[in-house]
């Protein structure tokens, strides 16, 4: 195995483990319900948060899935260029989202400046950073890999 794929399945587990547990989290914190909540919309809303996050949660799974079968085993180029497109437009919705929305994620981002929170949103940054890299990376020797492996047309008729 290449220092570049090694390096690619590295930064695929850090940044997927990293994305799984910043969702969880973040699916933990919007579906709690509230002391003394006696209104079925609220129960209602609730129940379909849960439902929401638990669907985006296996949505995650499927596309990691996606990328390691396309990307790693298959030696793909197609899907690692919609992810060098992808990843950091999400990314940015990610961010800015965040600003925009009052989520309990940004209240405890913000209001614990000096907790893990903000340390996992870092780590979540670089590693989707890290990933970005080493996706391009082997999207180049796959590119490679496959040019290589084309028969050279016969000039010489």
């Amino acid at each position: 195995m290449s220092q570049v794929r090694r390096r690619w399945l590295f930064s695929f587990y850090l940044y997927w483990g990293i994305g799984t547990v910043f969702a969880m989290l973040f699916a933990a914190l919007t579906a709690m319900p509230e002391v003394g909540v006696k209104n079925i919309e609220m129960v209602y809303f609730k129940t379909m948060m849960i439902f929401t996050k638990t669907v985006q949660i296996v949505s995650l799974f499927i596309w990691a899935w996606i990328t390691y079968h396309c990307a790693y085993k298959k030696r793909g180029t197609k899907w690692l260029m919609w992810t060098l497109i992808v990843l950091p437009i999400a990314a940015f919705m990610k961010f800015f989202q965040l600003f925009i929305s009052n989520s309990p994620v940004k209240i405890l981002l913000f209001h614990s400046v000096s907790g893990w929170i903000p340390s996992l949103f870092g780590l979540m940054w670089v590693s989707a950073i890290y990933y970005w890299i080493n996706c391009y990376r082997l999207r180049k020797e796959n590119l490679a890999l496959k040019n290589a492996s084309k028969p050279e047309p016969d000039t010489a008729s």
